[in-house]
């Protein structure tokens, strides 16, 4: 119920063109790049932590991923270039699909052995193929439910130009795309959702919907990612015990340390192995604020949302806010 809305909204608000010129850097961190984070972070925490090696793999697939909002609103105030959030909100997508199903992979050897799963359990021939099939065909499977879900909604909306009606059926591509994948399918439901959400908010976008749609469909992904995000921390909030907390904060810090440490081992090399391969280097700059960029918590405003296919870039949140919103009879953007 929570995953979809975050999902689409992150991948609808997402330029496709930026993201795909800059995919081989995006893919090589949230792909290999993830991978070989989950497995240090592993390896380390057995000794550091004293974690089981499955779970402290289980513990990296959870917390390795990237989750960037809050710095990508940051980044809209202060008007940072769009490339750099490209890179950080693109890595951010990708790498949440990827997370998730390396962490059901993984719980499911920890559901399914009996006994403690050593490295030497992990490195069978057998099984290594096993988990990566799965991981693929079920990334795979999400690629095209995702494309499906998308396009199916995006040939309804071409020929409709009622703001009201698009905007639900926004909501039911957010929401079916997800179901669909994860529980009828068992594929993955958030790589499904990231690529519906990439389809409507970009294509769709450009030849489905009026000025007055555009406004309508993002306040309300905004609006509703918004109210998911303050329940998730409240949520969280009311359920963490503090005295626990205090109890471990040693532990707490250390895996941040290490987290943040791996975090820098994986990025500055990938990012020069890519920069020799592209014309265009991601500077040591942009760098830093992807090391750094990790350590955030979701926390959009609502109002924020950078409306640049229905209007231009707004210099202020407030400005938009006296912009009256197109007709229904608009010519479609």
């Amino acid at each position: 119920m929570l995953l979809p809305p975050l999902l689409f909204e992150g991948a609808a608000t997402t330029d496709f063109e930026s993201l795909r010129e800059n995919l081989l850097t995006i893919l090589a961190l949230a792909v290999p790049g993830l991978a070989l984070s989950v497995i240090l972070l592993g390896a380390i925490d057995q000794y550091v932590l004293g974690l089981p090696l499955i779970l402290a793999l289980l513990f990296g697939a959870m917390i390795l991923p990237t989750d960037p909002v809050s710095v990508l609103a940051l980044f809209e105030e202060v008007g940072a270039p769009e490339r750099l959030s490209t890179l950080v909100e693109g890595e951010s997508l990708i790498n949440d699909g990827v997370g998730v199903v390396v962490f059901s992979t993984l719980l499911t050897l920890v559901t399914g052995t009996s006994g403690t799963v050593t490295a030497a359990d992990l490195l069978e021939v057998e099984r290594l193929t096993s988990v990566i099939l799965e991981i693929a065909v079920t990334s795979l499977g999400g690629l095209l439910v995702g494309i499906a879900a998308g396009y199916a909604v995006y040939r309804v909306m071409v020929d409709l130009d009622e703001h009201m009606t698009e905007t639900v059926l926004t909501i039911i591509a957010a929401y079916g795309s997800f179901l669909l994948a994860e529980h009828y399918l068992h594929v993955s439901g958030v790589i499904a959702t990231v690529v519906a959400g990439l389809f409507i908010g970009n294509r769709g976008t450009e030849y489905a919907m009026s000025p007055r749609t555009k406004i309508s469909i993002f306040n309300t992904l905004s609006t509703g990612a918004f109210i998911v995000n303050t329940f998730i921390f409240l949520a969280i909030g009311i359920n963490t015990p503090v005295a626990a907390l205090a109890a471990n904060a040693p532990v707490i810090v250390a895996a941040i340390a290490l987290v943040l440490a791996i975090r820098i081992a994986i990025v500055y090399p990938i990012a020069a192995v890519v920069n020799r391969r592209k014309r265009r280097e991601v500077s040591l700059s942009y760098q830093h604020v992807m090391v750094w960029g990790r350590c955030t918590a979701r926390s959009r405003s609502p109002s924020c949302w950078d409306y640049r296919r229905a209007s231009p870039r707004r210099e202020s949140c407030g400005r938009w806010s006296s912009v009256s919103q197109p007709s229904a009879s608009s010519s479609r953007g």
